[in-house]
């Protein structure tokens, strides 16, 4: 009977099926949206400070936004474990402070998560008095890694955070990156293993050049990204600018005005003084950079295991595109690229002979559209109209899930929702045996439902969708 359905659906329309769904970008859900109540009963989301900037941000299988409700308040609030979660707001205190946290979220300094972990820079009320800093939720627990006035491991003390520039601080497991000046200099500061160090700094030595850093686009919004131990800046030099990292407890060049582009230029500028900043993962890092190649071009590269690689720039085409061309990445906004093992997440402006934007991801070693002004928006019947690159927003990335701010009809954070995998028999590729596996189980699925690998899209029955999902990643 399965065999016989399967040969009832004309060969044209199978055709025509294939075509559509391989031209489908992933589909996308639902974080927060306007309109929707708020996880602490407080009211209802009016805004999630796009258009400051303020980006999501993901870690451990976590995402972390900005939001605004009805009553004035604003605050960060989480997807944890599948659940929305408030994590602070503007009129209540955490526990173990006196008053409710201020925050520089309008200056588009973002909250960061890792599980259960989060981190931001902001201005509280304690027992000591009023406070600027670094403030941390970690097993539960409210603290303070860094504060104005206090000892910083520069010699120093710790004077001003940068976040009414837009500087953000990063979080991995217990680990913290941020900016920071000190009354001795500027620098990058981590809390590592529970003690607070210094990455770099304005009388830190340039590895492989000559001199000492002269800054790291602080004043800018240029943020330091964190992955385990790791850590990724930009920073500025007599030469001009760079990448950097510290990485299993040395400071490297990644990328400077003297390494050559896998374009077949030379690195020219990384937009730090625009506020775009780099990502890690492991030891792996995205940034944004024009080169020697093409002065007028932007481009998104790699680091990945050790060598330097070319993601997309001004003359990669669209994907799924009728030959359209990328024609700018939101680099000299302040948007920046995200990074999650060797998968790049990335805004960008598409030249149709007029520009128009979307969320756009390198994931397995492939180019693939997250959302255009063609997505129709979860829940709402209109396309999205604004990603808002040119503001500074930028997407986040972790495995091959994809979040982003988005506008149509409304504010939301969003996350893409990956194909499901359709190699049903194991051995690496999908094709007739896959298929011979679906048809063999179509209909209702046994319960318990983990007996029924071919129910690609999880909704108990095999049937018309999966054998599409199945179409769609034929090979």
């Amino acid at each position: 009977m399965n065999a016989t359905f399967f040969r009832s659906i004309p060969a044209g329309y199978l055709l025509v099926i294939v075509l559509a769904t391989l031209a489908q970008a992933d589909s996308l859900r639902i974080v927060a949206d306007t309109g929707m109540q708020t996880p602490d009963g407080g009211g209802v989301f009016i805004s999630f400070s796009l258009l400051n900037g303020n980006s999501p941000v993901m870690g451990g299988g976590s995402t972390i936004f900005v939001g605004h409700r009805d009553n004035g308040d604003n605050g960060a609030y989480a997807e944890i474990d599948g659940e929305l979660v408030s994590i602070m707001n503007s009129s209540e205190p955490p526990p173990g402070f006196d008053e409710p946290f201020g925050n520089t979220f309008a200056a588009g300094s973002h909250p960061a998560i890792d599980g259960e972990n989060v981190v931001f820079c902001g201005t509280g009320q304690d027992e000591l008095g009023s406070f600027s800093g670094i403030l941390a939720r970690i097993d539960g627990v409210w603290r303070l890694i860094a504060r104005h006035g206090e000892a910083s491991p520069d010699g120093g003390t710790f004077a001003d955070f940068r976040c009414l520039f837009g500087v953000s601080p990063s979080i991995s497991g217990e680990n913290i990156a941020f900016g920071a000046k000190t009354t001795l200099r500027r620098g990058i500061f981590a809390y590592i293993d529970g003690s607070l160090q210094v990455i770099a700094d304005t009388n830190t030595p340039v590895p492989g050049g000559k001199g000492t850093f002269l800054n790291f686009g602080l004043l800018s919004g240029t943020s330091p990204s964190i992955s385990g131990s790791n850590v990724a800046f930009g920073g500025c030099t007599e030469a001009g600018q760079g990448i950097y990292a510290y990485i299993d407890g040395s400071l490297q060049v990644i990328a400077d005005t003297n390494t050559p582009s896998p374009d077949g230029g030379t690195f020219h500028i990384f937009a730090m003084h625009e506020g775009a900043s780099p990502a890690i993962s492991g030891q792996n890092i995205a940034f944004g950079a024009r080169t020697t190649n093409d002065f007028s071009g932007h481009a998104i590269f790699a680091y990945i295991d050790g060598s330097l690689q070319l993601i997309v720039d001004n003359y990669t085409e669209v994907p799924g595109g009728a030959g359209e061309l990328f024609a700018h990445f939101g680099l000299f906004s302040g948007a920046e690229p995200s990074i999650s093992g060797e998968n790049v997440a990335f805004s960008a402006k598409v030249d149709k002979g007029f520009f128009t934007s979307g969320i756009y991801a390198f994931i397995d070693g492939a180019l693939r559209t997250i959302a255009d002004s063609n997505t129709i928006v979860p829940g709402r019947d209109v396309p999205f109209s604004h990603f808002y690159l040119t503001l500074g927003l930028s997407p986040a990335i972790e495995g091959d899930v994809v979040a982003f701010g988005g506008a149509g009809g409304g504010e939301g954070i969003y996350a893409s929702v990956p194909d499901p995998g359709a190699d049903l028999d194991g051995d690496g590729t999908v094709g007739i045996l896959d298929l011979l596996v679906l048809l063999t189980n179509w209909g209702q699925c046994p319960d318990p439902p983990d007996v029924c690998p071919a129910d690609l899209d999880g909704d108990g029955t095999v049937g018309i969708l999966d054998l599409l999902t199945l179409l769609a990643n034929w090979g």
